[in-house]
């Protein structure tokens, strides 16, 4: 009998759940915190232990979706000479004329690049390749958006900065961005998540004869099926947009066009009543197509400098488009323009920052 009762004192009482807010049942006070923008997550991180565990845990995040709904959000990656990299996010949920936008910070990238390439699948956020100090880099990066925590992915098969990136059937394609033009075997690679790990990719892997749409990738103009590609990062302009039969994108410096097919490229009217876009000296500041949403909607990034201020902007975009009763000289037969639903600015700063990439992420 001695032995059973030393036995079952020495056994370990079961760990007592931890309270999220004292003197509230867990239940209800994960309710309560559910119910706080995420914004204010990182502050509220910082509260205690088990409030960061559960802000990080599936249950917390589904409880908060269910009560706020699914909304898009955009990411920025932005540098400056006192910030090497900085990330950003704030909610794209239609904000209203009079709504201020407060921008959330994001955990620092743990090895940043300067150029990295982007890709967007699903919840996560891939920051590729890129350098640092003259050295070209082969690792790759993956944000879960959900958590806004980081971790490392499969390095790819050679270094790449400045490259392309094209999301096609689950799989993440990466194009150019070599030191050098590289050779035909080495233009393209392409990571199945699944499986974890690049591999080299064929060099007509987009060729497509069907619903085809253009882009450029370094010296090379890539055709595609616009129906089969779902996310496409073209570089400094942003992403590529596939919306509603229609391709848009960003060309420098400050032009947007939709395509439907390789044959007419039309110019997108209507992005000289954003503040900021196009006065004479701002050409050659930073414009990006961000992305779009489920609903066609575009969105625009843009920085703006103005009484010794630097400005970054942010606009959505309804595209409207009415079919011409004849093709003109240049073989369109479309007009499109564009709408903006809101313009609103973002940040500000005294000391100039650069934009690496805008990112926006719909269903959050």
């Amino acid at each position: 009998m001695k032995g059973i009762n030393t036995m079952i004192s020495s056994n370990p009482k079961p760990a007592e759940e931890e309270e999220l807010i004292p003197c509230l049942p867990n239940e209800i006070a994960m309710n309560c915190l559910a119910r706080v923008p995420r914004w204010h997550h990182r502050a509220l991180s910082q509260v205690s232990k088990p409030i960061r565990s559960l802000l990080h845990s599936h249950v917390f995040y589904n409880l908060h979706s269910a009560i706020h709904g699914k909304q898009p959000f955009l990411y920025l990656h932005l540098h400056s000479a006192y910030f090497p990299s900085q990330w950003w996010a704030f909610s794209l949920a239609s904000p209203s004329p009079c709504t201020t936008i407060e921008p959330f910070p994001i955990p620092l990238l743990p090895s940043p690049t300067y150029q990295p390439a982007y890709a967007i699948l699903g919840h996560h956020i891939y920051v590729i390749g890129g350098h640092l100090n003259c050295i070209i880099s082969r690792q790759v990066w993956i944000m879960d958006c959900r958590f806004n925590r980081w971790r490392e992915g499969p390095s790819m098969v050679i270094p790449r900065m400045g490259a392309s990136t094209a999301v096609m059937d689950g799989k993440i394609y990466v194009m150019g961005g070599h030191d050098q033009e590289p050779l035909p075997n080495n233009w393209a690679e392409v990571l199945d998540p699944a499986v974890g790990r690049w591999v080299k990719a064929d060099y007509n892997c987009f060729e497509s004869r069907e619903n085809r749409v253009w882009f450029e990738v370094g010296e090379r103009v890539v055709t595609c099926d616009g129906r089969r590609v779902e996310k496409l990062w073209l570089g400094r302009n942003g992403w590529g947009c596939f919306e509603d039969g229609f391709f848009y994108k960003l060309n420098y410096p400050a032009m947007l066009t939709g395509q439907e097919s390789v044959a007419g490229v039309e110019v997108v009217d209507g992005l000289l009543e954003l503040p900021g876009w196009n006065p004479p000296d701002t050409n050659r500041r930073p414009k990006q197509l961000a992305g779009s949403i489920a609903n066609g909607s575009l969105f625009v990034v843009w920085i703006d400098y103005w009484n010794r201020e630097y400005k970054l902007w942010c606009s959505e975009l309804e595209v409207n488009k009415s079919k011409r009763d004849h093709a003109d000289y240049y073989n369109r037969h479309w007009e499109v323009s564009a709408t903006p639903k809101w313009s609103h600015k973002v940040l500000f700063c005294s000391e100039q920052f650069k934009m690496a990439g805008s990112l926006v992420v719909d269903g959050l």
